[in-house]
């Protein structure tokens, strides 16, 4: 039976904030922190440049999950591509979250839900044809090619440059302070992988969205391992620390995935952590901001 998709398009005011406890939708990092900073008497900073907040509609299911719009682009959880804003108005998201199918190589009794297992989302055998954007830098090649070889260290994932491929990445250079990002999972024809200045930390993260790999502090289970201030979350950045209500998490939680928000990511008071564990003798640098895959992530 075909059914009908009717779009449902809204624009959430500025100052709305999302509580965890209403968080929606099955997902995943932004390596990107944002450079804003307490003002003299440590109350949270509103960042007049902060980004509009929208509501994009999964197609299957009809959840609603808030997203930024930033130039143009329909941006989750800081750095997830989803399409532009006007795309994703129209006709909504793909579900963020696919079940294991009937090719799913996951492990016996080991859910794999938190990474999208789709056939048609993941990279045949996983070889990964890929580009560099023309206007490239030595040193952004580097970098490129520094993140690819932790990858290929450490994973049967294999890169290789593209002849005529249709479906592959190309890596785009942004500029220094701008932010990175990717799509999750092969999403079909070019897909970029853009990535600030020269980080290789950014570079790594980014691959691994366009693996399909999620946010780690945005797991399911993240409330037993830690505790997130909202309060001292930047502008309308509260929406990127929303927990997955539906996924399965694979794994032991992992504070030193390179998947990881680092402790401070988007604080407004610098001097206060955004993210802490609950375990105490986990410290603050003990939290994300890594630039390699970790044991638990390879």
């Amino acid at each position: 039976m075909h059914k009908t998709f009717i779009r449902v398009s809204k624009t959430i005011p500025k100052q709305r904030v999302f509580p965890m406890s209403q968080a929606l939708g099955a997902i995943v990092l932004a390596i990107v922190s944002a450079n804003v900073f307490a003002n003299d008497d440590q109350q949270p900073y509103v960042d007049p440049n902060a980004p509009e907040l929208a509501i994009a509609v999964v197609r299957t299911t009809g959840e609603e999950i808030p997203y930024d719009v930033i130039n143009g682009m329909a941006i989750l959880e800081g750095d997830i591509i989803l399409g532009t804003h006007k795309e994703v108005q129209a006709y909504g998201i793909d579900p963020l979250t696919v079940g294991p199918g009937s090719d799913s190589v996951c492990p016996a009794n080991e859910s794999c839900s938190t990474i999208n297992t789709n056939s048609n989302r993941r990279w045949p055998n996983g070889i990964v044809p890929y580009t560099l954007a023309s206007g490239t830098t030595s040193a952004g090649r580097d970098s490129v090619e520094s993140a690819i070889a932790d990858w290929e260290n450490k994973t049967s994932v294999r890169f290789v440059q593209r002849t005529n491929q249709r479906d592959y990445i190309e890596f785009v250079g942004t500029g220094n302070g701008s932010t990175c990002s990717s799509r999750l999972g092969r999403s079909g024809g070019r897909q970029a992988i853009n990535y600030s200045g020269t980080g290789r930390g950014c570079l790594v993260h980014e691959i691994g969205h366009a693996m399909g790999l999620n946010h780690e502090q945005n797991r399911n289970d993240r409330d037993n391992f830690i505790s997130i201030d909202l309060s001292n979350v930047a502008g309308n950045f509260q929406s990127q620390f929303r927990k997955a209500s539906t996924s399965t998490d694979v794994g032991p939680y992992d504070f030193g995935s390179v998947m990881h928000y680092g402790a401070f990511t988007f604080a407004a008071d610098r001097s206060r952590p955004v993210i802490r564990a609950l375990d105490p003798s986990i410290t603050s640098r003990d939290i994300g901001g890594v630039s390699v895959l970790s044991p638990i992530d390879v």
